[in-house]
């Protein structure tokens, strides 16, 4: 080491009139260099001599009022210091750890992600490639079905209708006869008719039962992503896995889990969560009965010049079996009358929803 001193002196400089070198014999003594440095008698420093020289300048004023500058030319030694977040695990390499393998039951290392309602779950990432079980967090019970009941009477069933062709306006020539309910006919009317509809039985009431389930809602679905199948081993004995760092869009801690709703085991997976593999809905309606329809059957027909109902009507005959002079290709009944059908039972909601195939994950953070 080349050590530089400088003097300055305020007032007016000292020098020794001679130089003395000194030949050290046996253990060498130190002394004092006449600057407040300590030297050996080879000439080195001693350490606290070193000490005071390692910065790139110390300065100290003598009795005289000289100024002592001490600079060194000796590069530093020192590296800068690096974090495993620069480097990884020296076994495991760059992004990655070395982590602690899922003890017997349990499956894992696992990272994942976490995404709330029903928002759309990330691929997998790189360093995660096979698929853990994709399960639900946070059962809301979305309540029992929600029943109603309606009964629908069909009138053609107590109303019979009949309409007859003929060949004059008066209705004196006999053609044919139609017996129909309130569907369109393509029947000819030649020159006159005459239409009439009597109850001949009891109104058919048809029920119609409507469900409604209300859809299971859940705070957030998970995703979870495992190694791949031989992954690195490190750390003593290889009882280790290397174990990357999660992405952005995965939880920051890693996982194991076992299905069933278990206590977590002893080492660093140690925060449980709880979750589902979806719901069991058992949930339906009873049947609905309809009491004892009713009818009254008064109405009408309609004539048209056009098969199928179609083209123009040409005559509204009553059903009261009055000749009416008209000319068709199509009859339709015009029912006027009333027809009820009450709900005699009305359906009852039965059966439950249930979260069910629990996973226990237990992780990091």
């Amino acid at each position: 080491m080349l050590v530089k001193v400088e003097y300055m002196h305020a007032r007016r400089i000292r020098l020794h009139a001679f130089a003395m070198a000194v030949v050290l014999v046996g253990c060498p003594a130190p002394v004092d260099d006449g600057f407040g440095i300590d030297l050996m008698t080879d000439g080195t420093p001693t350490a606290s001599a070193t000490d005071m020289m390692s910065g790139t300048s110390a300065e100290s004023s003598s009795d005289d009022g000289a100024s002592v500058s001490v600079s060194s030319t000796s590069p530093s030694t020192t590296q800068p210091s690096t974090t495993a977040s620069d480097t990884g695990d020296p076994e495991c390499g760059v992004g990655a750890t070395c982590g602690v393998v899922a003890p017997d039951g349990w499956f894992g290392p696992t990272t994942w992600a976490r995404v709330a309602g029903n928002g759309a779950l990330p691929d997998c990432p790189e360093g995660y490639p096979e698929s853990g079980p994709t399960v639900l967090e946070g059962y809301n019970d979305p309540g029992p079905a929600v029943c109603g009941c309606t009964c629908e009477v069909d009138v053609t069933s107590a109303c019979t209708s009949y309409a007859y062709d003929f060949g004059d306006a008066s209705c004196s020539l006999y053609q044919n006869f139609l017996q129909f309910s309130e569907e369109c006919h393509d029947f000819t009317v030649t020159a006159g008719t005459y239409f009439y509809m009597y109850q001949q039985g009891q109104p058919y009431c048809q029920a119609m039962k409507t469900e409604e389930l209300p859809e299971v809602q859940w705070d957030a679905s998970v995703r979870s992503c495992k190694l791949e199948d031989l992954p690195t081993t490190c750390g003593d004995g290889d009882e280790g896995v290397c174990t990357p760092t999660p992405v952005e869009g995965f939880e920051p801690g890693l996982c194991i889990y076992a299905q069933g709703d278990l206590e977590c085991p002893a080492g660093p997976y140690a925060t449980k969560h709880a979750y589902y593999s979806g719901a069991e809905d058992t949930r339906d309606c009873t049947n609905c009965t309809c009491g004892m329809g009713s009818a009254t059957c008064s109405g009408s027909m309609h004539v048209f010049d056009a098969v199928a109902c179609g083209g123009n009507q040409v005559a509204d005959v009553p059903s009261t079996g009055v000749c009416t002079p008209a000319a068709g290709a199509s009859v339709g009944l015009n029912f006027t009358g009333e027809s009820s059908c009450p709900v005699a039972t009305p359906p009852e909601p039965m059966g439950t929803v249930e979260a069910m195939g629990e996973f226990t994950f237990c992780c990091t953070e």
